[in-house]
């Protein structure tokens, strides 16, 4: 069963180093911990503390790949907004000089705009190991 290392950094956390480490965790003690978590009220709180922001950030062990969802305070809706970023690498062709040239470009599996649902499914993925999925759904939404 792969671990994974959990890091929350809340409002008050100004520095990065200041998040809070909560140590090596199963799946689905993460999905666990995400569940936990308070978003609302820490909307609240980010709103009242210009600057601040909340994330969660998860490494897995074997293979030593990481994630980020960050919640985004200042959305349009009253929805909870997430932005996921990893170091799930991709590679891609885009074609360059009128179509005669592909070049190959290295990019990172991101997400803008999620819901909260679609933040917890996408952390499903991860630590369910399902990384070919999330890089198919970016390859989809880009």
């Amino acid at each position: 069963m792969t671990k994974f290392e959990l890091e929350i950094r809340y409002p008050q956390h100004l520095n990065a180093s200041d998040a809070e480490q909560l140590g090596i965790m199963t799946a689905d003690d993460v999905l666990s911990q995400f569940d936990a978590v308070p978003w609302r009220r820490l909307q609240m709180q980010q709103l009242r503390m210009e600057g601040s922001s909340t994330s969660l950030t998860i490494t897995g062990q074997q293979p030593r790949q990481s994630m980020r969802l960050t919640m985004n305070a200042y959305t349009d809706s009253d929805q909870l907004e997430f932005r996921m970023e990893s170091d799930i690498e991709i590679v891609t062709s885009k074609k360059d000089m009128f179509g005669l040239l592909n070049r190959k470009i290295k990019d990172y599996v991101a997400f803008k705009k999620l819901n909260q649902d679609q933040a917890r499914e996408y952390l499903k993925n991860f630590v369910d190991g399902q990384v070919e999925l999330l890089t198919q759904k970016y390859q989809q939404n880009k």
